[in-house]
């Protein structure tokens, strides 16, 4: 029983390491005592980070759906960056779906995904003026077309378009983000400890992409740039802090 735990440890924390490293289970378990090899202990670090990084990310748009249920409102947010959003961490998550990628590389864009979905849903429902129903149903049946075609229609050869697409989704949504909060010159009900668990995210999934991947480009790309939005981001909601402090207090007056 001990050798069975032993060795199902040895699979999670070494078996997906990429073949460059020359890490592997039989190896790090052959040289484990008396000390591991450093890149042993590297291998079983990117995992735990792995792990870490989606345990939080059930967190994630927490902060947002919170203030959004509580204020009855979602100013600040644009109802475009919010669907770039959902697409863009559908894609990274499919992405590495349909290429077999190790849950622990790619988990948390598959909970943000879902996360994003119910944000929307709260935009349908809150935002004023109020969206209709003939918007919301194209809403729905593209994002059916979507995953049709990513799922039946899309062949190996062209996985790396779900990445390559990201970028200028990625830019699209955020910019269009950034661009809401300076326009209404605060951030709304937007919430700055889910950006800044994205800021953290993007900057550790660089390293842990690098340490179990090596340098995949498309995914590199989409976090070395989403770590620059989501920074140009936390730098607006530390800019327009006190507008935003009046405008929720009048909001929370108004809701009273």
């Amino acid at each position: 029983m001990i050798k069975s735990a032993v060795d199902v440890f040895a699979e999670w924390a070494w078996g997906n390491a990429s073949k460059e490293s020359g890490v592997s289970p039989e190896f790090c378990l052959e040289n484990f005592f008396p000390f591991p090899p450093a890149p042993c202990l590297v291998s079983v670090a990117m995992e735990a980070l792995g792990i870490a990084i989606i345990l939080g990310a059930f967190l994630n748009k927490a902060p947002v759906i919170l203030n959004i249920v509580s204020n009855k409102s979602v100013a600040g947010m644009s109802p475009s960056a919010l669907y770039g959003e959902t697409i863009m961490y559908a894609n990274s998550a499919f992405y590495s779906v349909l290429k077999g990628n190790p849950f622990s590389t790619y988990g948390e864009n598959l909970v943000i995904t879902v996360q994003s979905v119910v944000v929307c849903v709260l935009c349908w429902v809150y935002a004023v003026p109020k969206i209709g129903m003939t918007h919301r149903l194209c809403c729905i049946a593209a994002f059916g077309v979507y995953l049709f075609g990513v799922f039946v229609l899309i062949s190996p050869t062209y996985y790396y378009l779900l990445m390559s697409v990201n970028l200028p989704v990625l830019l699209f949504s955020r910019g269009t983000q950034i661009y809401t909060f300076y326009t209404c010159k605060h951030t709304g009900t937007s919430s700055l400890i889910t950006t800044g668990m994205n800021l953290v995210g993007s900057s550790i999934r660089i390293v842990t992409t690098i340490a179990k991947l090596g340098f995949d480009i498309p995914m590199l790309s989409s976090y070395g740039i989403s770590f620059t939005l989501n920074s140009i981001m936390v730098a607006q909601f530390l800019f327009y802090k006190k507008n935003t402090n009046e405008y929720l207090a009048s909001l929370k007056k108004k809701n009273e």
